[in-house]
């Protein structure tokens, strides 16, 4: 019948990745993030064949029609299309706040790979990876952890409020959104340590080992500045404290106190 799935009419093969996306990203996003996993990985374009939801499902049946194809089976076929896969694409459009982690669908779909132990790839477009090497160079560790600790699944949003209410529905009985934000948050971690491992190895590589190692940046040196600043000023302060202490001494017993008494009800 008329209104097929898009994969219907394209050259297809068995799906070798699943690709968790946003909708609302851009398409050169999606070619530029793909074409540098592509070259980066060395692959064979001509063997890899990527499940993408907007080509694969039928998106006349679910939005035009509201079909069963959407949310609704989401249990029944989701986690069994992702095991047949068996290796995940997560296409971040950024490193900093990126729009992929306040999608209720990105966060589920991801949980689900990383609880089901399946292979994954944090892919990004170009400028997005250099900008993260340059966050590295700066010593913005700190920054990039801070950003993905705010996963927050419970208020994370979706196109369609039912996709939203039937994903959070499936959370509240099978796990926790508490699960589900620290698992997520443990796994993005664990591939941050791998791009500051390589970011370390390339510069070692480079010829560039203090360059690497001893990451340094504008904000580390004004902190190190303002530190000095206060160990000094705590410094003056302990020199006049010994300098009073050594007055006190000098006065005759019980003059002290009464200065101090004395200094006391003057105050207003």
């Amino acid at each position: 019948r008329p209104g097929c799935a898009l994969v219907d009419v394209l050259p297809s093969g068995v799906a070798t990745h699943f690709l968790s996306w946003v909708w609302s990203y851009r398409v050169s996003t999606m070619v530029q993030a793909l074409t540098l996993w592509a070259a980066d990985a060395g692959i064979d374009r001509q063997a890899v064949f990527i499940w993408i939801c907007f080509f694969c499902n039928n998106q006349e049946r679910i939005l035009a029609e509201q079909s069963q194809e959407g949310s609704d089976d989401l249990e029944r076929t989701f986690e069994s299309r992702l095991h047949n896969i068996g290796r995940v694409l997560v296409l971040l459009d950024e490193w900093s706040q990126p729009m992929y982690l306040t999608r209720v669908w990105c966060i589920f779909e991801t949980f689900v790979a990383f609880r089901s132990e399946l292979p994954y790839t944090l892919i990004m477009p170009p400028a997005s990876s250099k900008s993260l090497d340059d966050a590295l160079q700066r010593g913005m560790h700190m920054e990039v952890t801070r950003n993905w600790s705010r996963i927050d699944v419970e208020n994370a949003r979706a196109s369609r409020p039912v996709d939203s209410d039937k994903v959070k529905g499936i959370i509240s009985r099978t796990s926790s959104f508490d699960e589900v934000n620290s698992l997520v948050k443990g796994r993005l971690v664990d591939w941050f340590k791998k791009q500051f491992e390589r970011f370390i190895e390339k510069g070692v590589q480079d010829g560039q080992p203090s360059r690497a190692g001893a990451v340094r940046c504008e904000v580390c040196t004004a902190k190190d500045q303002e530190i000095a600043s206060l160990k000094a000023l705590l410094a003056e302060r302990d020199a006049e404290l010994d300098e009073l202490r050594a007055f006190v001494k000098t006065l005759p017993a019980g003059s002290a106190g009464s200065a101090v008494r004395g200094s006391r009800s003057a105050s207003p």
